[in-house]
């Protein structure tokens, strides 16, 4: 059902934005299915949904989405980047790969769509070698025969001796020792009293029970006689009943000892949008985030908006003291291991890219060959 009511439709995308910001994607695409419905013309609300959906690994509804938005601004940038990023996911990649080829047509310094173009080209270069072996082993070269199975017939051989009386029964050995009469055997009986073979023999000394151990005249002989038992090592060794052991012994640190931080990206983004003054935020981040945890606290999911706030906290807090300074520096070199951060740079504007300078500018991280330097 379409509203059309652009006021309500901008108060719904700003809900949006804050819900993105904090992590909570699915709150987000609620907040901008709302604006689409009171405004179907504004591209920008698709656009944003097709964010939310990526986050959430529903490439399909993100991939309709960009469609949508090409439809209505033909040649967005941004519309093509996420749709091939939604069509890589779907495994879409000859779509893909004009998405971004597309991107690469219009604007040749779009480095983004460059390394997304450039890791989708290594992907299916190795899909079609992969493809191409399997081909090859499924069929025969050219000008080899096929290979045909061939029949060998099988001759069943019975060298057992027939009699010529079905009713007199044919025996390989004297049925009465004391019968003097076979105690010649015939040539045929002959051939068939060989020494069985040996396998059999151990199976007839194996079934052959042992006799039991004499019973114990008296209480005290069966004493003597369970203790002269051997006890069994098992559990013994190196490994002990108790788990312990003294072979393999740690050295170094243990992997719990590694920082953490105290808190999730969503609650850390969330108290970072709530808190109003830098030096709050700045107290929030010292006592939960921990420089070195930085990669693992964002992982794939900072957002520019958040990487902005962060930013601007740390101009607030530069000028306090030298060792708030010291402090800043090093979140700059934690934040150089954050993945996609180069990426996540390409997209911010000028003034967003000079406030980031300019922070790493006082505290001395813009030095030759460093990431920072490249902003």
């Amino acid at each position: 059902m379409d509203m059309n009511n652009p006021a309500k439709a901008l108060q719904a995308k700003e809900k949006g934005n804050e819900a993105f910001k904090a992590g909570d994607y699915y709150a987000a695409v609620g907040h901008y299915t709302t604006a689409i419905l009171n405004n179907r013309k504004d591209a920008t609300f698709p656009l944003n949904r097709a964010a939310a959906y990526l986050k959430l690994g529903k490439n399909q509804d993100a991939e309709r989405d960009c469609t949508t938005v090409l439809e209505l601004s033909k040649n967005n940038l941004k519309a093509l980047f996420r749709r091939g990023q939604a069509r890589v996911g779907l495994e879409k990649y000859d779509a893909a790969k004009e998405d971004f080829e597309a991107i690469v047509k219009a604007d040749p310094g779009n480095d983004a769509a460059k390394l997304e173009l450039q890791k989708l080209l290594e992907i299916m270069e190795k899909l079609g070698a992969s493809r191409a072996a399997r081909a090859q082993i499924l069929t025969p070269a050219s000008g080899e025969p096929s290979t045909v199975r061939r029949r060998i017939p099988i001759t069943i051989v019975d060298d057992t001796p027939v009699s010529d009386d079905l009713l007199k029964p044919v025996s390989t050995r004297p049925l009465n020792p004391s019968d003097p009469s076979s105690s010649t055997p015939s040539q045929s009986s002959t051939t068939r009293t060989a020494e069985p073979p040996r396998s059999e023999a151990k199976k007839s000394e194996v079934a052959t029970p042992s006799l039991p151990p004499p019973k114990p005249a008296s209480f005290k002989e069966a004493k003597q006689a369970r203790d002269s038992i051997k006890p069994s090592r098992m559990g013994g060794g190196i490994f002990r009943p108790t788990g312990k052991h003294t072979v393999f012994t740690h050295v170094g640190p243990s992997v719990d000892d590694t920082p953490k931080p105290t808190m999730s990206l969503f609650d850390f983004a969330r108290a970072m949008h709530s808190l109003s003054t830098a030096s709050d935020k700045w107290k929030l981040l010292l006592d939960n985030i921990p420089p070195s945890t930085l990669p693992q606290l964002f992982k794939t999911s900072l957002e520019p908006p958040l990487l902005v706030s962060v930013f601007e906290m740390f101009r607030s807090v530069e000028s306090q003291s030298s060792e708030a300074n010291a402090q800043v520096r090093q979140y700059l070199d934690a934040f150089v291991q954050v993945p996609r951060l180069s990426t996540i740079i390409l997209f911010l504007t000028k003034s967003e890219k000079e406030l980031i300078r300019g922070v790493c500018d006082k505290c001395g991280a813009r030095e030759a060959g460093s990431f920072w330097s490249s902003v």
